[in-house]
Protein backbone atom coordinates (compact mmCIF):
# COMPACT_ATOMS: atom_id res chain seq x y z
CA UNK A 1 0.00 0.00 0.00
CA UNK A 2 1.25 2.47 -2.28
CA UNK A 3 0.90 0.73 0.30
CA UNK A 4 4.01 1.08 1.17
CA UNK A 5 2.23 4.17 1.90
CA UNK A 6 3.55 7.61 2.55
CA UNK A 7 1.99 9.46 5.34
CA UNK A 8 2.85 12.16 7.81
CA UNK A 9 1.59 13.98 10.93
CA UNK A 10 1.90 17.38 12.64
CA UNK A 11 1.11 19.33 15.76
CA UNK A 12 -1.56 21.36 14.35
CA UNK A 13 0.04 15.27 10.54
CA UNK A 14 3.29 16.48 9.30
CA UNK A 15 0.77 14.34 7.08
CA UNK A 16 0.16 10.57 6.17
CA UNK A 17 0.57 9.11 2.66
CA UNK A 18 0.40 6.26 4.89
CA UNK A 19 2.20 4.33 0.84
CA UNK A 20 -0.49 2.83 2.04
CA UNK A 21 2.46 7.09 -1.10
CA UNK A 22 0.61 7.81 3.30
CA UNK A 23 1.12 4.33 1.94
CA UNK A 24 0.06 1.52 1.11
CA UNK A 25 -1.94 0.51 2.46
CA UNK A 26 3.51 -0.43 -0.97
CA UNK A 27 1.44 3.44 0.84
CA UNK A 28 1.61 8.26 3.58
CA UNK A 29 0.29 9.29 6.96
CA UNK A 30 0.94 12.82 8.14
CA UNK A 31 1.98 13.30 11.73
CA UNK A 32 3.24 16.46 13.34
CA UNK A 33 6.84 16.55 14.35
CA UNK A 34 6.09 18.97 17.09
CA UNK A 35 3.09 17.18 18.47
CA UNK A 36 3.04 16.03 22.06
CA UNK A 37 1.25 12.87 23.11
CA UNK A 38 -1.28 12.63 25.91
CA UNK A 39 -0.58 10.10 28.63
CA UNK A 40 -2.14 6.89 27.37
CA UNK A 41 -5.24 5.51 28.98
CA UNK A 42 -5.74 1.91 27.92
CA UNK A 43 -8.99 0.80 26.29
CA UNK A 44 -11.74 -0.08 28.72
CA UNK A 45 -12.35 -3.73 29.63
CA UNK A 46 -14.51 -5.63 27.23
CA UNK A 47 -18.25 -5.64 27.71
CA UNK A 48 -20.82 -7.88 26.03
CA UNK A 49 -20.80 -7.02 22.31
CA UNK A 50 -23.82 -5.00 21.23
CA UNK A 51 -25.23 -4.75 17.73
CA UNK A 52 -25.83 -1.33 16.20
CA UNK A 53 -24.27 2.10 15.92
CA UNK A 54 -22.41 4.21 13.37
CA UNK A 55 -18.64 4.50 13.78
CA UNK A 56 -17.36 7.91 12.59
CA UNK A 57 -13.85 8.69 11.35
CA UNK A 58 -12.28 11.47 9.25
CA UNK A 59 -9.85 11.15 6.32
CA UNK A 60 -8.28 13.79 4.05
CA UNK A 61 -9.31 12.29 0.72
CA UNK A 62 -9.86 9.19 -1.40
CA UNK A 63 -9.23 8.86 -5.13
CA UNK A 64 -10.24 5.21 -5.59
CA UNK A 65 -11.36 2.11 -3.70
CA UNK A 66 -9.88 -0.25 -6.29
CA UNK A 67 -7.52 -2.37 -4.12
CA UNK A 68 -4.87 -2.69 -6.83
CA UNK A 69 -4.45 1.08 -7.04
CA UNK A 70 -4.70 2.05 -3.37
CA UNK A 71 -1.82 4.37 -2.57
CA UNK A 72 -2.27 5.66 0.97
CA UNK A 73 -3.38 4.56 4.41
CA UNK A 74 -6.68 6.37 4.20
CA UNK A 75 -7.84 4.48 1.12
CA UNK A 76 -6.45 1.30 2.66
CA UNK A 77 -8.50 1.88 5.84
CA UNK A 78 -11.69 1.86 3.77
CA UNK A 79 -10.86 -1.04 1.45
CA UNK A 80 -9.84 -3.25 4.42
CA UNK A 81 -13.54 -3.40 5.35
CA UNK A 82 -14.76 -3.98 1.78
CA UNK A 83 -12.36 -6.64 0.47
CA UNK A 84 -10.57 -9.73 1.76
CA UNK A 85 -7.39 -11.49 0.66
CA UNK A 86 -6.44 -15.13 0.52
CA UNK A 87 -4.65 -14.59 3.82
CA UNK A 88 -4.46 -11.85 6.44
CA UNK A 89 -2.29 -10.65 9.32
CA UNK A 90 -3.14 -10.92 12.99
CA UNK A 91 -2.12 -8.28 15.53
CA UNK A 92 1.40 -9.76 15.78
CA UNK A 93 1.76 -9.96 11.95
CA UNK A 94 1.39 -13.73 11.83
CA UNK A 95 -0.30 -14.93 8.63
CA UNK A 96 -3.78 -16.42 9.09
CA UNK A 97 -6.33 -17.91 6.67
CA UNK A 98 -8.92 -15.59 5.15
CA UNK A 99 -10.58 -16.46 1.83
CA UNK A 100 -8.21 -19.42 1.68
CA UNK A 101 -9.11 -21.79 4.49
CA UNK A 102 -5.83 -23.70 4.19
CA UNK A 103 -2.69 -24.06 2.09
CA UNK A 104 0.11 -26.49 1.42
CA UNK A 105 3.71 -25.79 0.43
CA UNK A 106 5.79 -28.27 -1.53
CA UNK A 107 8.94 -29.73 -0.01
CA UNK A 108 11.15 -27.54 -2.22
CA UNK A 109 9.24 -24.40 -1.15
CA UNK A 110 8.21 -23.47 -4.70
CA UNK A 111 4.60 -24.67 -5.06
CA UNK A 112 1.80 -23.15 -2.97
CA UNK A 113 -1.65 -24.79 -3.14
CA UNK A 114 -4.56 -22.91 -1.58
CA UNK A 115 -8.04 -24.24 -0.83
CA UNK A 116 -10.74 -21.57 -0.97
CA UNK A 117 -13.31 -21.22 1.77
CA UNK A 118 -16.67 -22.55 0.57
CA UNK A 119 -19.87 -20.53 0.52
CA UNK A 120 -18.22 -17.09 0.28
CA UNK A 121 -20.29 -14.52 -1.59
CA UNK A 122 -19.53 -11.09 -2.98
CA UNK A 123 -21.68 -8.14 -1.90
CA UNK A 124 -23.87 -8.52 -4.99
CA UNK A 125 -24.74 -12.09 -3.98
CA UNK A 126 -22.54 -13.85 -6.54
CA UNK A 127 -20.34 -16.68 -5.32
CA UNK A 128 -16.57 -16.38 -5.00
CA UNK A 129 -14.93 -18.64 -7.60
CA UNK A 130 -11.33 -19.56 -8.33
CA UNK A 131 -11.68 -17.64 -11.59
CA UNK A 132 -12.10 -14.44 -9.54
CA UNK A 133 -8.88 -15.19 -7.69
CA UNK A 134 -7.07 -15.92 -10.95
CA UNK A 135 -8.45 -12.69 -12.40
CA UNK A 136 -7.19 -10.72 -9.40
CA UNK A 137 -3.67 -12.11 -9.86
CA UNK A 138 -3.72 -11.70 -13.64
CA UNK A 139 -4.88 -8.13 -13.21
CA UNK A 140 -1.99 -7.51 -10.86
CA UNK A 141 0.48 -9.12 -13.26
CA UNK A 142 -0.86 -7.31 -16.33
CA UNK A 143 1.02 -4.42 -17.90
CA UNK A 144 -1.27 -2.00 -16.05
CA UNK A 145 -1.12 -3.88 -12.77
CA UNK A 146 2.66 -4.08 -12.69
CA UNK A 147 2.75 -0.38 -11.94
CA UNK A 148 1.51 -1.42 -8.49
CA UNK A 149 4.02 -2.64 -5.92
CA UNK A 150 2.33 -6.04 -5.68
CA UNK A 151 2.55 -6.51 -9.46
CA UNK A 152 6.26 -5.81 -9.48
CA UNK A 153 6.84 -8.30 -6.67
CA UNK A 154 4.65 -11.08 -8.10
CA UNK A 155 6.32 -10.74 -11.51
CA UNK A 156 9.65 -11.15 -9.73
CA UNK A 157 8.60 -14.22 -7.76
CA UNK A 158 6.11 -16.26 -9.82
CA UNK A 159 7.59 -18.67 -12.35
CA UNK A 160 6.75 -18.50 -16.06
CA UNK A 161 6.21 -21.15 -18.71
CA UNK A 162 5.98 -20.78 -22.48
CA UNK A 163 2.76 -21.81 -24.20
CA UNK A 164 2.56 -21.36 -27.98
CA UNK A 165 5.74 -19.31 -27.76
CA UNK A 166 4.30 -16.87 -25.23
CA UNK A 167 5.34 -16.56 -21.58
CA UNK A 168 2.63 -17.15 -18.99
CA UNK A 169 2.83 -16.94 -15.22
CA UNK A 170 2.38 -20.28 -13.51
CA UNK A 171 -0.79 -19.65 -11.55
CA UNK A 172 -3.72 -21.99 -12.12
CA UNK A 173 -6.87 -23.55 -10.64
CA UNK A 174 -6.63 -27.38 -10.58
CA UNK A 175 -10.32 -27.55 -9.60
CA UNK A 176 -13.23 -25.41 -8.41
CA UNK A 177 -11.77 -24.68 -4.97
CA UNK A 178 -8.00 -24.92 -5.36
CA UNK A 179 -5.42 -22.41 -6.56
CA UNK A 180 -1.81 -23.33 -7.37
CA UNK A 181 1.07 -20.85 -7.61
CA UNK A 182 4.57 -21.92 -8.70
CA UNK A 183 7.51 -19.71 -7.73
CA UNK A 184 10.82 -19.29 -9.56
CA UNK A 185 12.63 -20.22 -6.36
CA UNK A 186 11.75 -20.86 -2.73
CA UNK A 187 10.77 -17.65 -0.94
CA UNK A 188 9.74 -18.21 2.70
CA UNK A 189 8.06 -14.78 2.97
CA UNK A 190 5.62 -15.41 0.10
CA UNK A 191 2.52 -15.71 2.30
CA UNK A 192 3.25 -12.28 3.74
CA UNK A 193 3.30 -10.88 0.20
CA UNK A 194 -0.18 -12.34 -0.38
CA UNK A 195 -1.51 -10.42 2.63
CA UNK A 196 -0.87 -7.09 0.87
CA UNK A 197 -3.88 -4.81 0.39
CA UNK A 198 -3.36 -4.73 -3.37
CA UNK A 199 -3.98 -8.49 -3.51
CA UNK A 200 -7.44 -8.40 -1.96
CA UNK A 201 -9.71 -10.46 -4.18
CA UNK A 202 -12.06 -8.66 -6.59
CA UNK A 203 -14.89 -10.04 -8.77
CA UNK A 204 -13.93 -10.27 -12.43
CA UNK A 205 -17.32 -8.88 -13.45
CA UNK A 206 -16.64 -5.43 -11.98
CA UNK A 207 -12.86 -4.97 -12.21
CA UNK A 208 -11.47 -4.93 -15.78
CA UNK A 209 -8.08 -6.48 -16.39
CA UNK A 210 -6.51 -3.42 -17.98
CA UNK A 211 -7.71 -0.37 -16.10
CA UNK A 212 -8.31 1.25 -12.74
CA UNK A 213 -11.86 1.41 -11.36
CA UNK A 214 -12.55 4.91 -10.08
CA UNK A 215 -16.28 4.87 -9.40
CA UNK A 216 -18.71 2.38 -7.78
CA UNK A 217 -19.63 -0.36 -7.70
CA UNK A 218 -16.73 -1.45 -5.48
CA UNK A 219 -17.85 -5.01 -4.78
CA UNK A 220 -15.91 -7.25 -2.42
CA UNK A 221 -16.42 -9.99 0.17
CA UNK A 222 -15.63 -7.89 3.25
CA UNK A 223 -17.49 -7.33 6.51
CA UNK A 224 -19.01 -4.10 5.18
CA UNK A 225 -20.52 -3.04 1.85
CA UNK A 226 -20.20 0.35 0.19
CA UNK A 227 -23.38 2.38 0.52
CA UNK A 228 -22.32 6.01 -0.11
CA UNK A 229 -19.37 7.23 -2.21
CA UNK A 230 -19.38 11.03 -2.37
CA UNK A 231 -16.73 13.73 -2.44
CA UNK A 232 -17.35 14.61 1.22
CA UNK A 233 -18.52 11.28 2.64
CA UNK A 234 -18.03 7.53 2.34
CA UNK A 235 -20.40 5.22 4.18
CA UNK A 236 -20.29 1.47 4.62
CA UNK A 237 -23.11 -0.74 5.83
CA UNK A 238 -22.96 -4.10 7.56
CA UNK A 239 -22.67 -7.21 5.37
CA UNK A 240 -24.99 -9.69 7.06
CA UNK A 241 -23.81 -12.43 4.66
CA UNK A 242 -20.16 -12.02 5.65
CA UNK A 243 -18.28 -15.31 5.64
CA UNK A 244 -16.90 -14.62 9.13
CA UNK A 245 -18.69 -13.33 12.20
CA UNK A 246 -21.03 -10.50 11.08
CA UNK A 247 -19.89 -7.07 12.26
CA UNK A 248 -21.55 -5.49 15.29
CA UNK A 249 -21.75 -1.97 13.86
CA UNK A 250 -24.58 -1.01 11.52
CA UNK A 251 -22.45 1.46 9.58
CA UNK A 252 -19.04 3.11 9.28
CA UNK A 253 -18.95 6.74 8.15
CA UNK A 254 -15.79 8.40 6.83
CA UNK A 255 -16.03 12.16 6.56
CA UNK A 256 -13.72 13.35 3.77
CA UNK A 257 -12.31 16.72 4.79
CA UNK A 258 -9.70 18.95 3.18
CA UNK A 259 -9.28 20.44 6.67
CA UNK A 260 -7.87 17.16 7.98
CA UNK A 261 -5.16 17.96 10.53
CA UNK A 262 -4.32 17.14 14.12
CA UNK A 263 -5.97 20.28 15.49
CA UNK A 264 -9.07 19.99 13.27
CA UNK A 265 -9.56 16.31 14.12
CA UNK A 266 -9.11 17.04 17.80
CA UNK A 267 -11.91 19.62 17.69
CA UNK A 268 -14.21 17.10 16.00
CA UNK A 269 -13.35 14.44 18.56
CA UNK A 270 -13.90 16.79 21.50
CA UNK A 271 -17.27 17.81 20.06
CA UNK A 272 -18.30 14.14 19.91
CA UNK A 273 -18.34 14.08 16.08
CA UNK A 274 -15.67 11.36 15.81
CA UNK A 275 -15.60 7.99 17.52
CA UNK A 276 -11.97 7.20 16.60
CA UNK A 277 -9.16 9.66 15.91
CA UNK A 278 -5.74 8.76 14.52
CA UNK A 279 -2.47 10.65 15.09
CA UNK A 280 -3.52 12.44 18.29
CA UNK A 281 -1.40 15.64 18.61
CA UNK A 282 -1.76 16.48 22.31
CA UNK A 283 0.82 16.90 25.06
CA UNK A 284 1.39 14.45 27.92
CA UNK A 285 -0.21 16.65 30.57
CA UNK A 286 -2.77 18.58 28.58
CA UNK A 287 -5.73 16.95 30.36
CA UNK A 288 -7.54 16.60 27.06
CA UNK A 289 -10.61 14.40 27.52
CA UNK A 290 -9.19 12.18 30.26
CA UNK A 291 -12.20 9.89 29.81
CA UNK A 292 -11.08 9.07 26.25
CA UNK A 293 -9.35 5.75 25.65
CA UNK A 294 -5.91 5.65 24.07
CA UNK A 295 -4.38 3.00 21.86
CA UNK A 296 -0.60 3.33 21.56
CA UNK A 297 0.96 1.36 18.71
CA UNK A 298 4.54 1.09 17.46
CA UNK A 299 4.32 1.18 13.66
CA UNK A 300 6.36 0.05 10.67
CA UNK A 301 6.63 3.68 9.66
CA UNK A 302 9.59 6.01 9.13
CA UNK A 303 9.45 9.73 8.39
CA UNK A 304 11.96 11.04 5.88
CA UNK A 305 13.19 14.11 4.12
CA UNK A 306 12.65 13.21 0.45
CA UNK A 307 14.60 14.71 -2.46
CA UNK A 308 13.35 14.67 -6.05
CA UNK A 309 16.29 13.09 -7.85
CA UNK A 310 14.86 13.94 -11.29
CA UNK A 311 14.57 17.71 -10.95
CA UNK A 312 17.42 20.26 -10.76
CA UNK A 313 19.11 21.09 -8.49
CA UNK A 314 18.26 18.04 -6.34
CA UNK A 315 19.11 15.72 -9.26
CA UNK A 316 22.78 16.26 -8.30
CA UNK A 317 24.03 13.85 -5.58
CA UNK A 318 26.60 16.45 -4.41
CA UNK A 319 23.80 18.98 -3.88
CA UNK A 320 21.70 16.46 -1.93
CA UNK A 321 24.68 15.42 0.18
CA UNK A 322 25.45 19.07 0.94
CA UNK A 323 21.87 19.66 2.09
CA UNK A 324 22.01 16.56 4.30
CA UNK A 325 25.13 17.91 6.03
CA UNK A 326 23.79 21.48 6.36
CA UNK A 327 20.35 20.46 7.67
CA UNK A 328 20.35 20.58 11.48
CA UNK A 329 18.72 17.23 12.08
CA UNK A 330 19.35 17.32 15.83
CA UNK A 331 17.43 20.56 16.24
CA UNK A 332 14.59 19.23 14.12
CA UNK A 333 14.31 16.13 16.29
CA UNK A 334 14.20 18.14 19.53
CA UNK A 335 10.74 19.33 18.43
CA UNK A 336 9.46 15.86 17.61
CA UNK A 337 6.58 14.11 19.30
CA UNK A 338 7.97 12.34 22.42
CA UNK A 339 7.14 8.89 21.02
CA UNK A 340 8.74 9.54 17.62
CA UNK A 341 12.20 8.08 17.97
CA UNK A 342 15.20 9.47 16.04
CA UNK A 343 16.39 7.07 13.36
CA UNK A 344 19.14 6.90 10.77
CA UNK A 345 17.99 3.64 9.23
CA UNK A 346 16.10 3.52 5.95
CA UNK A 347 14.07 0.66 7.43
CA UNK A 348 11.43 1.05 10.17
CA UNK A 349 12.26 0.02 13.71
CA UNK A 350 11.24 -3.61 14.43
CA UNK A 351 11.88 -4.64 10.82
CA UNK A 352 14.73 -7.07 10.11
CA UNK A 353 17.80 -5.10 9.06
CA UNK A 354 16.98 -1.97 11.07
CA UNK A 355 20.16 -0.33 12.39
CA UNK A 356 20.21 1.97 15.44
CA UNK A 357 21.45 5.59 15.22
CA UNK A 358 25.24 5.98 14.98
CA UNK A 359 25.81 9.55 13.83
CA UNK A 360 25.73 8.80 10.11
CA UNK A 361 23.78 11.96 9.31
CA UNK A 362 25.80 14.52 11.25
CA UNK A 363 25.56 18.32 11.06
CA UNK A 364 28.66 19.63 9.28
CA UNK A 365 28.11 23.01 7.51
CA UNK A 366 31.80 23.30 6.53
CA UNK A 367 31.79 19.94 4.73
CA UNK A 368 28.45 20.90 3.18
CA UNK A 369 29.94 24.10 1.77
CA UNK A 370 32.80 22.13 0.21
CA UNK A 371 30.33 19.77 -1.46
CA UNK A 372 28.36 22.71 -2.82
CA UNK A 373 31.56 23.89 -4.49
CA UNK A 374 31.53 20.62 -6.45
CA UNK A 375 27.83 20.76 -7.30
CA UNK A 376 27.15 21.27 -10.99
CA UNK A 377 24.37 23.68 -10.03
CA UNK A 378 26.75 26.15 -8.40
CA UNK A 379 27.53 29.26 -10.40
CA UNK A 380 25.33 31.72 -12.20
CA UNK A 381 21.99 32.34 -10.55
CA UNK A 382 21.26 30.94 -7.11
CA UNK A 383 19.56 27.52 -7.46
CA UNK A 384 15.87 27.50 -6.54
CA UNK A 385 14.43 24.65 -4.47
CA UNK A 386 10.68 23.95 -4.22
CA UNK A 387 9.49 22.68 -0.84
CA UNK A 388 6.08 20.97 -1.22
CA UNK A 389 3.83 20.25 1.73
CA UNK A 390 0.32 19.11 2.59
CA UNK A 391 0.21 21.25 5.72
CA UNK A 392 2.93 23.67 6.62
CA UNK A 393 5.44 22.12 9.03
CA UNK A 394 6.82 25.33 10.56
CA UNK A 395 9.83 23.81 12.30
CA UNK A 396 10.95 21.87 9.24
CA UNK A 397 10.47 24.86 6.93
CA UNK A 398 12.46 27.13 9.26
CA UNK A 399 15.36 24.66 9.38
CA UNK A 400 15.28 24.19 5.59
CA UNK A 401 15.35 27.99 5.22
CA UNK A 402 18.42 28.07 7.47
CA UNK A 403 19.97 25.33 5.32
CA UNK A 404 19.29 27.36 2.17
CA UNK A 405 20.99 30.41 3.68
CA UNK A 406 24.06 28.35 4.61
CA UNK A 407 24.41 26.92 1.12
CA UNK A 408 23.29 29.87 -0.96
CA UNK A 409 20.12 28.61 -2.64
CA UNK A 410 16.59 29.98 -2.51
CA UNK A 411 13.71 28.01 -0.97
CA UNK A 412 10.15 28.39 -2.23
CA UNK A 413 7.30 26.84 -0.25
CA UNK A 414 4.13 25.40 -1.80
CA UNK A 415 1.26 24.08 0.29
CA UNK A 416 -1.54 22.07 -1.33
CA UNK A 417 -4.57 20.01 -0.19
CA UNK A 418 -4.02 16.29 0.32
CA UNK A 419 -5.27 14.96 -3.04
CA UNK A 420 -3.37 17.65 -4.97
CA UNK A 421 -0.30 16.98 -2.83
CA UNK A 422 -0.28 13.32 -3.89
CA UNK A 423 -0.69 14.28 -7.54
CA UNK A 424 2.12 16.85 -7.40
CA UNK A 425 4.40 14.26 -5.81
CA UNK A 426 3.61 11.76 -8.58
CA UNK A 427 4.29 14.37 -11.25
CA UNK A 428 7.59 15.30 -9.62
CA UNK A 429 6.64 18.95 -9.11
CA UNK A 430 8.87 19.44 -6.08
CA UNK A 431 12.49 19.35 -4.96
CA UNK A 432 12.09 18.42 -1.32
CA UNK A 433 9.30 17.39 1.01
CA UNK A 434 8.88 15.56 4.28
CA UNK A 435 6.91 12.33 4.36
CA UNK A 436 6.44 9.14 6.25
CA UNK A 437 6.31 5.72 4.63
CA UNK A 438 4.40 2.83 6.17
CA UNK A 439 5.32 -0.66 5.06
CA UNK A 440 2.99 -2.92 3.06
CA UNK A 441 4.61 -5.97 4.63
CA UNK A 442 7.18 -6.58 7.40
CA UNK A 443 9.71 -7.64 4.70
CA UNK A 444 12.84 -5.50 4.28
CA UNK A 445 13.38 -6.17 0.57
CA UNK A 446 9.78 -5.33 -0.28
CA UNK A 447 9.99 -2.07 1.68
CA UNK A 448 13.27 -1.08 0.02
CA UNK A 449 12.04 -2.08 -3.44
CA UNK A 450 8.92 0.07 -3.17
CA UNK A 451 10.85 3.05 -1.93
CA UNK A 452 14.04 2.90 -4.01
CA UNK A 453 14.04 0.42 -6.91
CA UNK A 454 14.26 2.05 -10.36
CA UNK A 455 11.20 0.14 -11.60
CA UNK A 456 8.97 0.93 -8.63
CA UNK A 457 6.09 3.33 -9.20
CA UNK A 458 6.22 4.16 -5.47
CA UNK A 459 9.77 5.47 -5.84
CA UNK A 460 8.61 9.09 -5.45
CA UNK A 461 12.18 10.33 -5.12
CA UNK A 462 12.75 9.23 -8.73
CA UNK A 463 15.95 7.57 -7.54
CA UNK A 464 17.78 5.48 -10.14
CA UNK A 465 20.84 3.48 -9.10
CA UNK A 466 21.76 0.15 -10.76
CA UNK A 467 23.89 -0.73 -7.72
CA UNK A 468 20.95 -0.45 -5.32
CA UNK A 469 18.67 -2.24 -7.80
CA UNK A 470 21.08 -5.18 -7.95
CA UNK A 471 21.41 -5.34 -4.15
CA UNK A 472 17.62 -5.39 -3.74
CA UNK A 473 17.39 -8.15 -6.36
CA UNK A 474 19.94 -10.14 -4.38
CA UNK A 475 17.89 -9.73 -1.18
CA UNK A 476 14.98 -11.58 -2.79
CA UNK A 477 17.23 -14.50 -3.75
CA UNK A 478 19.23 -14.73 -0.54
CA UNK A 479 17.96 -17.14 2.15
CA UNK A 480 20.79 -16.79 4.69
CA UNK A 481 19.87 -14.11 7.26
CA UNK A 482 23.47 -13.07 7.93
CA UNK A 483 24.05 -12.60 4.21
CA UNK A 484 20.78 -10.63 3.91
CA UNK A 485 21.90 -8.35 6.72
CA UNK A 486 25.19 -7.64 4.95
CA UNK A 487 23.30 -6.76 1.76
CA UNK A 488 21.02 -4.36 3.67
CA UNK A 489 24.07 -2.71 5.22
CA UNK A 490 25.57 -2.30 1.74
CA UNK A 491 22.35 -0.65 0.55
CA UNK A 492 22.32 1.77 3.48
CA UNK A 493 25.98 2.66 2.91
CA UNK A 494 25.22 3.44 -0.74
CA UNK A 495 22.19 5.54 0.21
CA UNK A 496 24.22 7.58 2.68
CA UNK A 497 26.49 8.57 -0.21
CA UNK A 498 23.81 9.28 -2.81
CA UNK A 499 21.18 10.65 -0.35
CA UNK A 500 17.79 10.31 -2.08
CA UNK A 501 16.22 10.33 1.39
CA UNK A 502 17.20 11.32 4.92
CA UNK A 503 15.59 9.15 7.64
CA UNK A 504 14.25 11.19 10.55
CA UNK A 505 11.89 9.36 12.92
CA UNK A 506 10.41 5.96 13.70
CA UNK A 507 6.75 6.09 14.65
CA UNK A 508 4.81 5.19 17.74
CA UNK A 509 1.27 6.50 17.27
CA UNK A 510 -1.52 7.33 19.67
CA UNK A 511 -5.14 6.81 18.66
CA UNK A 512 -8.07 8.22 20.64
CA UNK A 513 -11.32 6.32 21.16
CA UNK A 514 -14.51 7.68 22.66
CA UNK A 515 -15.43 5.99 25.99
CA UNK A 516 -18.22 3.92 24.40
CA UNK A 517 -15.96 2.25 21.80
CA UNK A 518 -15.10 -1.39 22.52
CA UNK A 519 -13.05 -4.12 20.88
CA UNK A 520 -10.73 -1.85 18.86
CA UNK A 521 -7.29 -3.20 17.94
CA UNK A 522 -4.42 -2.23 15.66
CA UNK A 523 -1.26 -3.87 14.38
CA UNK A 524 2.02 -2.20 13.30
CA UNK A 525 0.45 -1.08 9.99
CA UNK A 526 -1.53 1.53 11.91
CA UNK A 527 -4.95 2.98 11.15
CA UNK A 528 -5.50 0.84 8.05
CA UNK A 529 -5.36 -2.27 10.26
CA UNK A 530 -8.22 -1.06 12.48
CA UNK A 531 -10.57 -4.01 13.03
CA UNK A 532 -13.84 -2.22 12.24
CA UNK A 533 -15.62 -5.54 11.77
CA UNK A 534 -15.10 -6.42 15.45
CA UNK A 535 -15.75 -3.04 17.10
CA UNK A 536 -18.95 -2.43 19.07
CA UNK A 537 -20.42 0.39 21.15
CA UNK A 538 -21.60 0.27 24.72
CA UNK A 539 -25.33 1.08 24.93
CA UNK A 540 -24.86 4.32 26.84
CA UNK A 541 -26.11 7.84 26.09
CA UNK A 542 -23.82 9.57 23.60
Amino acid sequence: MERSRFHRSRPSRRGVWCARLAAACGGLILLSAACQQAAPRPPAPKSVPQRGGVCRLVIPGVSTLDPLYVTDVYEATVIASLFDGLVRYDDALNVLPDLAEEWRISSDGRIYTFTLRSGVRFHDGSQLETEDVLHTFRRCLSAAGQSASSGLILARLIDQEYIDGRPRFRISAPDARRLEIVLRHAYPEFLKILAMDQLRIVPRRYFPLDRKVEQPPFIGTGAFMLDVFQADRIELKRNDQFHGSPPHLDRVRFTVSAEYSGSHNRRLFEAGQLDIMDAYPGTPNDGFMPQAQRLVQAQLTTSMLVFNCRRPPTDDPSFRKAVSLAFNRTEFLTHSHPTLKPTESFLPARMFGFSPPSGRFGFDPAAAAMLMERSRHLGGESPSVVYLDFQREPNFFRLMTDTAHRLGFSLNSRETPWIEFQEEIRRGNFNVTIMAWTADTPIAEQYLENLLHSESQQNVAGYRDPVVDDLIDRLYREANLHAKLRIIQSIETRLQETVPLIPLESYVMTYLLQPHVRGARLNPFGICSLNLGEIWFDPVPR
